[in-house]
């Protein structure tokens, strides 16, 4: 204004007065010429959290942090050299961040009923972990194939099969790899991780054609343990492994009796049973033993059925926005206690202070994990605000730090 040149940046500070108006009532742009920078900012945020004191711990911390990065924001806006204010583009982006929507990050939610009788009790806290869409840079995804060929893959199971896996590798990215192992009552590995580039496209082509002259003729017990220890392995020993996705696909047609120690806990291992002549027990218990598992059964060997699962499991792994979550909850002093932690199938373990540690593994492009957690709440004389839960949660992604 003071050198008479109008362009965008007038609307940008504008814009800022707008925002600092709003979050510090009529009067607040002017008190924010009377101090600096850092002095308003503290000034605004204290009274905002004063505000949302009634808040639960979470949405307190959320909010508070939101309200600081607004007017932050709005400063930059006002600033008096207009090449230094930020475009209206970089100030969307600013914004959305207080959302905490970030490519690859997980928000909690908790639902409960903040009052409570005076009497002892038992109280309900539902925690809900939704994973925001991801659309940063896809880290790559090390898939093992681990393949039954004993006597029960005859023929026409065995087409069925080659018809999966090839659309697999069409599915497949050149950052991704794939190794694929094969297993009857001895195990053999076909190849070592290998990334989709064409000339690789071509040699599995090959070597999946090839599978239906390797299945055994005769009857052998399947060995499903030892060919999961050499999937296994084959993750365990990658050279490049930062960041990436890791799974394993067990398809098995044949009886399985064997159920013993799981040396697969920390590799997803997705399972599948084809046809009738299989051990679902066996294989259910082998996807619920790896962290977010699972077991499908297809039954129908004559429609292309196999090729749904494999594609359906496929497209899951290929939109993992975040790895190694995980949610610790634990009882605050003063005589709460926690009764149950209600998480499904997936693995928990409590220590001796009393914390609950849940492992959920990967979580997909905006999926959802809930969880109950039932208290039980001492009896108190009069009313009072007081914590019971202290939550906290932690996981990996492309774009955001552990935290």
């Amino acid at each position: 204004i003071d050198a008479a040149i109008i362009s965008i940046k007038f609307d940008i500070y504008s814009l800022g007065v707008v925002i600092i108006k709003l979050m510090t009532g009529p009067m607040g742009y002017f008190r924010s010429a009377e101090m600096s920078p850092e002095q308003f900012i503290e000034l605004v945020h204290a009274n905002w959290k004063k505000r949302l004191q009634t808040t639960s711990i979470y949405t307190l911390q959320q909010h508070s942090e939101q309200v600081k990065r607004c007017i932050e924001i709005a400063l930059s806006c006002v600033d008096a050299d207009r090449h230094k204010r930020p475009s209206i583009g970089a100030i969307i982006n600013m914004l959305n961040e207080t959302e905490g929507n970030k490519p690859g990050s997980v928000q909690m939610v908790i639902k409960n009923n903040k009052m409570a009788p005076l009497l002892e009790h038992k109280k309900k806290v539902m925690l809900q972990l939704a994973c925001s869409d991801y659309t940063g840079d896809w880290p790559g995804l090390d898939l093992v194939a681990v393949l039954d060929i004993s006597f029960g893959m005859f023929s026409p199971k065995m087409e069925k099969v080659q018809t999966a896996l090839r659309f697999i590798m069409r599915k497949l990215s050149p950052i991704d790899r794939i190794s694929i192992i094969t297993f009857s009552g001895f195990v053999r590995e076909l190849c070592s991780l290998r990334q989709m580039t064409a000339a690789s496209q071509l040699d599995l082509d090959e070597l999946i054609e090839s599978l239906g002259d390797t299945h055994v003729h005769v009857y052998s017990e399947s060995n499903i343990e030892n060919a999961l220890l050499v999937g296994v392995k084959v993750l365990a020993e990658r050279k490049v492994s930062s960041g990436r996705v890791v799974a394993i696909m067990l398809m098995s047609a044949s009886p399985s009796s064997w159920v013993g120690e799981c040396s697969w806990t920390n590799v997803p291992v997705y399972t599948f049973g084809y046809g009738t002549n299989v051990s679902p027990r066996v294989l259910n218990s082998i996807a619920i033993a790896s962290i977010g598992g699972m077991f499908s059964h297809v039954q129908d060997t004559d429609s292309g059925d196999l090729t749904i699962a494999f594609s359906q499991c496929l497209a899951g792994l290929l939109t993992i926005s975040v790895q190694d979550l995980e949610l610790m909850v634990a009882a605050v002093g003063g005589g709460s206690v926690i009764v149950n932690v209600t998480a499904g199938s997936y693995r928990r373990k409590h220590d001796a202070s009393g914390l609950v540690t849940i492992s959920f593994g990967d979580l997909y492009r905006r999926e959802v994990r809930n969880v109950i957690v039932e208290l039980h709440l001492p009896a108190t004389v009069s009313e009072r605000d007081a914590d019971i839960l202290k939550v906290s949660y932690s996981y990996t992604s492309r774009s955001v730090s552990k935290r």
